[in-house]
């Protein structure tokens, strides 16, 4: 074991000039901001062996700054090696190649990130990474600021990609510098995947196509995961997704970053499958989704979720018994008692809405499709409906 601050430094002036380092097969941990602000490491090679279980600690080789952080430019972390912990090489930005083998299961938050500017990023400038099939676990920013990675590779066996592990940060969750996320232009997420967390994939400004692949493991996406992709074309979304974004309503809704909100290259490849239950709020908000069938078993279309999508012309339900549409539920008082009434932004208001010739009358029936959500006299004219929209789909 190498102990926690073991070879550490305030700055690089304070710690030890070593510029070669070889970690032997018998070291089964590395504790905590072990070699921080070693800028003069320039070469690190962690030995195999045959003892698994083994640990990076936090901090372990990074750096309060990417002047202090170790320059090592290439970095292979065998699969005796069980766990990459949160920040283990933040900031090293000379870092070029990295190869992860199989074995190793969790890549902790921020482990291959770095600080960044609106005009630099002081991340990893990794052109390619496989994540291997041991790996289960990508933490939040993992590898966030990237910005020089076009090829990634994520294999069976993954479950957790955390909240922009992909990304670009700023100075809150959900903003960042899209010149720092990475540059990927296609991705596959495996079929093991659980969660595709918040803003997982947010301002990658290259990425043209994305495909989940089917299976039968239920998975989620997550608010604003794909947020401001805009070069985001073609998508199909697999039974197995069960929600997609936010699921509230509200006042607040609005201010949510939807999960493909801002993608405005999406055109008439993107589909929806059998199995999604949730439309979360603002999930498609201010994209160019022209059109789209929403399968029968969605049963909550939540806010804004298809606002001011100005290229969306045409939805077509499925569904025999109309979805719960969300609402931003409003007051005004009528003799001094407390009145309530429901706007529904979830859809454009010039938009044809197509459902079950069979069930007309049932959309016509129900809150926001086709009656207002009022709570004063039926004649105030307050909260709204997409009734003039409906229209029986042969």
């Amino acid at each position: 074991t190498i102990g926690d601050y073991a070879f550490s430094g305030s700055s690089s002036s304070y710690a030890p000039a070593i510029t070669s380092l070889n970690i032997p097969a018998r070291v089964t941990s590395i504790g905590a901001s072990a070699f921080y602000n070693c800028s003069s490491l320039t070469s690190l090679t962690i030995a195999s062996g045959t003892t698994t279980g083994r640990t990076i600690g936090i901090s372990a080789f990074s750096g309060s700054s990417s002047s202090y952080a170790p320059g090592i430019t290439s970095l292979y972390i065998p699969g005796t090696v069980t766990t990459i912990g949160a920040q283990a090489f933040y900031n090293c930005n000379k870092l070029a190649t990295l190869t992860i083998a199989d074995g190793v299961k969790t890549i902790g938050p921020s482990a291959f990130s770095g600080s960044s500017g609106s005009s630099s990023s002081y991340a990893p400038v990794i052109t390619s990474l496989t994540i291997p099939q041991s790996v289960t676990t990508i933490g939040a920013s993992a590898f966030a600021n990237c910005n020089k990675l076009s090829s990634l590779a994520l294999n069976d066996g993954l479950q957790t990609i955390g909240s922009q592990a992909f990304s670009c940060t700023g100075s809150s969750i959900g903003s960042g510098y899209s010149n720092n996320a990475p540059i990927i232009t296609d991705l596959t997420i495996p079929k093991t995947v659980t969660t595709i967390g918040s803003y997982s994939f947010s301002y990658c400004p290259q990425l043209t196509a994305l495909t989940i692949d089917t299976g039968s493991t239920p998975a989620t996406i997550g608010d604003g995961a794909f947020y401001n992709c805009t070069n985001l074309a073609a998508v199909s979304i697999p039974g197995r997704v069960t929600s997609i974004g936010i699921s509230t309503s509200g006042s607040t809704a609005s201010s949510y970053i939807g999960a493909f909100a801002n993608c405005t290259s999406i055109s008439s490849t993107f589909s929806l499958n059998n199995g999604l239950k949730t439309i979360g709020a603002c999930t498609f908000y201010n994209s160019s989704v022209p059109s789209l069938t929403i399968p029968a078993s969605v049963e909550y279309i939540y806010n804004y979720a298809f606002y001011n999508c100005t290229n969306f012309t045409t939805v077509t339900m499925v569904a025999t018994t109309p979805p719960t549409l969300g609402y931003t539920r409003s007051t005004y008082y009528e003799s001094s008692t407390t009145r309530y009434y429901g706007q529904y932004n979830n859809f454009p208001t010039t938009i044809i809405i197509k459902v079950p010739s069979a069930h007309l009358t049932d959309y016509r029936d129900a809150p926001g499709w086709g009656t207002r959500y009022n709570t004063g006299p039926s004649s105030d004219p307050r909260g709204n409906s997409y009734y003039s929209c409906l229209n029986a789909d042969p």
